[in-house]
């Protein structure tokens, strides 16, 4: 052999020893691969702490020795070390994601609400109670937010969802109660916060669909106060709304008054039949609940109504002529004042007795008694006697 042949054939060896040496080597998946072996894995980050970040694809958890961001996808080529990846590549990852819908909610941290609890590795730049799409991988208990869409928020309360009213409160304290479109909501706040009659709110909290709506606010920013209830003419309120006015007490009725101008009892304001009150009241299902009440004119200032009886609270004076006593305990008392007289029924219940010659104030109503004049009074408080 030439010289020259036995050269050219060493030079084509090298040439092969060479290119099988530099031709890069393919990575092997993580199963299959050893200690300082090339490998390739893609997954989501879970868990990331300066220069060390933990990837997952839902199956398998593995270290990679760089600094990811929690939430993105990755596809890592690296140098196997037995135990974790140290990567020479670092780029944009694909993977399988599951899907949920639900609503955004925060309570000792972020959650997806479907009315199911799912338990969110991240928080949200979103606001509590908004409906999303959101797309991630469960790491242990919790799920990862990888992407996530808005599509807004429910229009109608259903159990076990966040739900945001507004209305005004009827009933105060805590818990308390919302009227929200025709319909009492109990509304149960943070500890610490009480909420007053005649305020208009809106509240943002989990709802629980009973015999009646239950809201369970969690958080003392979730209740913001929006001012006082509507104030409207009187003739025109509904329930929620605030009116004001004037008028005399006629009376009471459970532990209400009876006022001329109203159509259901005032609660929360005590004074007499025959007073005349100025009042700001809430009008509630069953009642109106006093907000600012003041006697202005007390019933002794009622002219003397015994010589011209009339409808409405009227005040009688004058002095005992006669007494009769039924064998049942029903009373009549002749009043007499000026020339005028008129039977003032005594019931039994009022438990009171009169003698001819004492002075009498009452009030009450006219009425009749087998076609005679007579007066009538509601309570032992509308009677006031004594010697003349």
């Amino acid at each position: 052999m030439r010289k020259w042949d036995a050269l050219l054939i060493v030079a084509f060896f090298t040439f092969l020893l060479m290119s099988l040496l530099l031709t890069p080597k393919e990575p092997v998946s993580l199963e299959n691969a050893q200690k300082g072996s090339l490998v390739e894995f893609s997954g989501v980050c879970v868990y990331s702490s300066g220069d060390f970040s933990v990837l997952s694809n839902g199956s398998r958890s593995v270290p990679v020795y760089a600094s990811l961001e929690i939430g993105k996808v990755y596809k890592v080529v690296g140098v196997f070390d037995g135990r974790g990846i140290k990567p020479r590549e670092v780029g944009d990852g694909l993977i399988s994601l599951q899907t949920f819908v639900g609503a955004y909610w925060f309570d000792n941290g972020p959650q997806l609400l479907m009315p199911e609890r799912i338990w969110l590795l991240t928080e949200l730049n979103i606001s509590k109670g908004t409906i999303i799409e959101v797309k991630g991988l469960f790491h242990g208990r919790k799920l990862v937010p990888v992407s996530y869409t808005v599509l807004g928020r429910s229009e109608q309360p259903r159990d076990g969802m966040p739900f945001k009213l507004r209305g005004t409160v009827i009933y105060g304290g805590n818990p308390a109660t919302l009227w929200w479109w025709g319909e009492a909501v109990r509304i149960y706040l943070p500890k610490g916060i009480e909420l007053e009659p005649g305020t208009l709110v809106e509240v943002l909290g989990v709802i629980r669909v009973r015999s009646t709506l239950v809201l369970y606010v969690n958080d003392p920013a979730d209740v913001r106060k929006l001012g006082s209830a509507l104030e409207v003419p009187l003739g025109e309120a509904e329930v929620g709304d605030v009116v004001r006015s004037s008028c005399r007490v006629v009376g009471r009725s459970g532990r209400g008054l009876k006022l001329e101008c109203l159509d259901k009892p005032l609660a929360g304001f005590e004074a007499r039949t025959g007073d005349l009150i100025v009042f700001r009241a809430l009008k509630r299902p069953g009642s109106y609940l006093c907000l600012e009440c003041s006697v202005i004119e007390e019933r002794e200032s009622l002219e003397n109504s015994i010589c011209f009886p009339g409808s409405g609270v009227r005040r009688i004076s004058g002095t005992v002529s006669w007494v009769k006593v039924y064998s049942n305990g029903f009373g009549l008392a002749n009043v007499t004042e000026r020339g005028c007289w008129v039977l003032l029924k005594l019931r039994k219940s009022l438990n009171i007795t009169l003698s001819p010659g004492e002075r009498v104030d009452a009030y009450g109503f006219f009425t009749e008694y087998r076609g005679f004049s007579a007066f009538e009074v509601q309570g032992r408080e509308d009677i006031c006697w004594g010697s003349s």
